[in-house]
């Protein structure tokens, strides 16, 4: 990530959660509780980064709704970790999955718009 504009550097972030969340959901399924574990704490950690990068002096509307959003997907990974929950970890995979390929399109826009 070494040289890569900031909004690649998120993009890549977000990539790395959904790649996490992946893991997540199969080591669930083949009740791998350890790499269940390991991929949920992971992806946890850069939504908590996401979270902390926000910049509400530059856009306190978005800063606010992304804020909400990370904060959401905090709980759920909180409680897929907790109690396994299938559908907390799937719905937290939508949500990331969702704000990736919105961020994608941001990104588009910040290069050729």
């Amino acid at each position: 990530m070494l040289g890569a504009s900031r909004y690649r550097q998120i993009q890549l972030l977000l990539e790395k959660v959904v790649t996490e969340l992946k893991i997540a959901i199969v080591a669930l399924e083949e009740n791998n509780i350890a790499k269940k574990c390991e991929s949920i704490s992971k992806a946890n950690d850069i939504v908590l980064y996401l979270r902390e990068c926000l910049d509400f002096s530059a856009d306190k509307t978005l800063a606010t709704r992304l804020d909400a959003i990370y904060g959401h997907a905090i709980k759920l990974l909180f409680n897929a970790n907790a109690k396994n929950n299938a559908d907390a970890l799937a719905e937290s995979l939508t949500i990331m999955t969702n704000v990736n390929s919105w961020w994608n399109l941001v990104s588009v826009d910040c290069y050729f718009g």
